[in-house]
């Protein structure tokens, strides 16, 4: 082959080559940018969520537990980034609505993750029962502070003491599952012992706190408390 022919062959190849070479790395770049695009999209979306969960705003953390919700929905795992939040707000009492709807969400993400594994034993049948405990008004924190030791002697887990904006007029041990009322039971004891007028409220039968076994709540009303101090 002549040196004329060479270069000439050489010269054609190049240029079929070029294009194709231009358009692999036009092409690599586009998909590592839009690559680079759902990344940031998902963050963006990620960053949003958590903000709106984690809000002291109920209606907001409303709306961002939904959003994990939906994605859900979709078959999409929790991200990373917003299980800490849900696990903050599902320790939560179990009445509040934010609790339940996160502790919902948990229980979803369990059941996708093992969707052939059962369970016949109640969390709360070998282990003591979370209590969260609600006072009416400032004035009830020290015999709640002295309430919260004796029910932790007891063998209890005890949340913070939380003053609450709507509280109950009379005083309240309330179980969420049937399996808890042996200690509700045991908890009404401890009480009366401390001379609180108190009841017991089985909430067990509502659908609406099917994820709150082993936890109890404890509400002082605005009318009693300890009958020395009626």
């Amino acid at each position: 082959m002549s040196d004329a022919k060479r270069t000439d062959w050489i010269d054609a190849l190049s240029k079929l080559l070029i294009p194709i070479a231009l358009f692999a790395v036009g092409s690599y770049f586009t998909i590592k940018k839009n690559e680079a695009d759902i990344a940031n999209q998902q963050f963006q979306r990620e960053s949003e969520i958590l903000k709106l969960t984690a809000s002291s705003n109920e209606t907001d953390k409303a709306i961002g537990l939904r959003m994990i919700q939906l994605l859900q929905e979709k078959g999409e795992r929790i991200p990373d980034i917003l299980r800490p939040v849900v696990s903050v707000v599902a320790d939560g009492r179990p009445s509040d609505p934010s609790a339940q709807k996160a502790r919902l969400i948990q229980a979803t993400e369990t059941k996708q993750s093992q969707p052939t594994a059962t369970s016949t034993t109640s969390p709360s049948s070998s282990l003591q029962s979370t209590i969260y405990l609600q006072i009416a008004r400032e004035e009830q924190r020290s015999v709640a502070t002295e309430l919260q030791a004796r029910l932790r002697q007891a063998g209890f887990s005890v949340q913070g003491i939380e003053l609450v904006k709507n509280p109950t007029l009379n005083t309240y041990v309330r179980y969420f599952a049937s399996s808890d009322k042996g200690q509700a039971d045991r908890t009404l004891d401890i009480m009366k012992e401390m001379k609180f007028a108190v009841q017991e409220q089985d909430l067990s039968r509502s659908n609406e706190y099917k994820n709150s076994a082993g936890q109890l709540e404890v509400w002082i009303g605005e009318k009693h408390g300890p009958s020395s101090q009626q």
